[in-house]
């Protein structure tokens, strides 16, 4: 089963042109899944189904105390890890990174 996996440093709550990007690639039969892979903390569902054939999966940053730059750094290494872990579990057959940032 040929997947793709987006990976996104956002909470994905207005990514129309990715979604449109993943209904296009599940429509033209090349792919069966995608799968973004976003951040969200509280009231956000961590995993849900979009459309058939797409879902988002939500990994939980840790909170972090201190200035708001050494947060958000030290969130994106936890983002980094996460994110690699998941393309090893999901073993993706292309990952489309709209920015180099989202990337481990």
């Amino acid at each position: 089963m040929p997947t793709i996996v987006h990976p996104f440093f956002t909470e994905f709550r207005t990514e129309t042109r990715a979604m449109r990007e993943a209904l296009a690639a599940t429509e033209s039969g090349r792919f069966d899944r995608v799968v973004f892979l976003a951040y969200g903390e509280g009231d956000f569902v961590q995993q849900e189904t979009l459309a058939p054939g797409v879902e988002v999966r939500r990994i939980a940053l840790k909170t972090v105390k201190g200035p708001r730059i050494l947060q958000r750094a030290i969130q994106f290494l936890f983002w980094t890890r996460a994110v690699g872990r998941s393309l090893s579990d999901l073993s993706p057959a292309l990952v489309h990174a709209h920015s180099l940032a989202s990337l481990p």
